[in-house]
């Protein structure tokens, strides 16, 4: 059996060693949470057994798809959010803001993905492309196409420029700023 509390960031780490070195149990808790650093996660000690079943040498018999859920139940019931970059089941598990790493994802997920959404019991729509200074072409022409425009190159082009403008402005571009920089480049062409 192991028991790794999470002093130093390594519970999960010293967890899959104890199992890759014979122990026949973990001992793990939701989001992590236990005394001091708290526990191991036992979200991201599946989710790490699920992805690398032969290189631990087992397989996991858990339902995956019930981890996102089973989070937010134990969010809700112990008072304890999840901090939006943790492993698994934070709010950016699934984000991408830096243009190669969104056009990588669009032609292929797994390029930047150990798992999926799906894989978690989340859907695609919960990978999320924020358009902030570090995206592309790429990332923008699809958070348009979500939005419902469909946008020649150079109507692209000039979206994009106009992206880099309001990007020099804020952070991250919101649905109404791209609903506001599509009407403007499709009136123009328009014009």
């Amino acid at each position: 059996s192991v028991h790794c509390h999470n002093d130093l960031g390594l519970a999960v780490a010293n967890a899959l060693e104890g199992l890759r070195n014979g122990a026949e149990r973990v001992d793990t808790s939701f989001n992590g949470l236990g005394e001091r650093a708290g526990n191991a996660a036992t979200e991201e000690v599946v989710m790490a057994v699920h992805t690398h079943s032969a290189d631990v040498g087992m397989a996991v018999r858990v339902d995956t798809t019930k981890i996102a859920s089973t989070s937010h139940l134990i969010v809700k019931l112990s008072g304890m959010e999840v901090q939006w970059t943790k492993p698994v089941v934070g709010k950016n598990a699934f984000s991408h803001g830096g243009g190669i790493h969104q056009d990588g994802v669009l032609k292929d997920a797994r390029t930047y993905e150990i798992m999926t959404p799906e894989s978690i019991g989340l859907v695609s729509a919960d990978r999320r492309m924020h358009v902030g200074k570090l995206s592309g072409r790429a990332a923008l022409s699809a958070q348009m196409h979500e939005l419902g425009y469909e946008l020649e190159k150079e109507q692209l082009d000039s979206a994009f420029e106009m992206t880099k403008l309001l990007l020099g402005k804020k952070k991250v571009l919101e649905e109404m700023d791209m609903r506001y920089i599509a009407t403007s480049v499709l009136q123009k062409s328009v014009v």
